[in-house]
């Protein structure tokens, strides 16, 4: 059974803009052609951020902060009090990090490799990637969701993608076509959106819901704030800032059992705290 999503266009997306919201519902524009340019709209009103005269690139978004990097630096930008994008150095890049898709990074640390997002600690923080490497050349990384790592192939003969786990903690999105994969951590559902279609599995289950079809060609997930998903689309030859709810059922993930209603996870948890009991 099909089941249908709403959009509702917000304004035209100008050429060479990347947009992405941050966890607090920000949305940051950020022009990636000459000259470029990272701004904020706020009261109808543009707000520019004061950015470094190195050559910048946009990484990816991490909690309130969309990152830029030059080839040595990263720095961020967040929105404050008033809206005031203000960007600022945050580290120097350590010694063989590589900078993946989104925001990602990889480094080996203690002869092991892990991955992380940018603005980790990448001392400390990250997810081990106790898979051959040899598997991970196959395959390419878009996102960390809860301590794991996914990432994507492309190697799939169905227009539907399917999900495979290497490890507890590596999780691989086999698909046909290039889709836009988007999660918080905040939230178990994982949203990929390709072609008419938004699909979104279930990390706990790690089931698919049931697929929600638009009339529009969906290009990338900016974000999913208050139950409201934000996409680039384009209708015609026109790209476009469009929004829709989302259903409850891909948004809310609870259960009511004996009148409490509880969340899957914890749900799952108590499961397990029984299970351990009775052995």
């Amino acid at each position: 059974m099909e089941h249908e999503l709403e959009f509702t266009k917000e304004e035209t997306v100008r050429k060479g803009t990347w947009i992405c919201q941050v966890n607090d519902g920000t949305i940051f524009y950020w022009k990636y052609t000459s000259p470029k340019r990272l701004y904020v709209k706020w009261n109808g009103n543009e707000i520019t951020a004061g950015l470094p005269e190195d050559e910048m690139y946009c990484k990816g978004a991490h909690e309130n902060a969309i990152y830029l990097c030059s080839k040595e630096k990263v720095g961020a930008s967040s929105s404050p009090e008033h809206f005031n994008p203000m960007f600022s150095h945050r580290y120097t890049k350590p010694s063989g990090e590589e900078l993946h898709y989104g925001g990602l990074c990889s480094r080996q640390r203690e002869g092991k490799a892990y991955v992380y997002r940018i603005g980790d600690d990448p001392g400390r923080e990250g997810v081990l990637l106790n898979v051959p490497q040899e598997r991970l050349q196959q395959i390419e990384l878009r996102l960390l969701h809860r301590g794991k790592a996914i990432y994507i192939s492309k190697i799939s003969d169905s227009s539907n993608p399917k999900v495979t786990k290497l490890k507890e903690n590596v999780i691989v999105i086999e698909m046909r076509y290039e889709f836009s994969l988007y999660a918080l951590d905040s939230s178990p559902f994982l949203y990929i959106a390709g072609s008419n279609v938004l699909h979104t599995l279930d990390t706990i289950t790690m089931e698919f819901l049931p697929p929600l079809m638009t009339n529009m060609e969906l290009h990338s997930i900016a974000g999913v704030h208050d139950g409201v998903i934000t996409v680039d689309a384009t209708v015609g030859e026109e790209l476009n800032l469009m929004t829709a709810t989302l259903p409850e059922e891909y948004v809310e993930n609870t259960v009511t059992v004996n009148g409490e209603t509880i969340t899957i996870e914890v749900l799952v948890e108590r499961y397990k705290e029984v299970r351990e009991s009775i052995r």
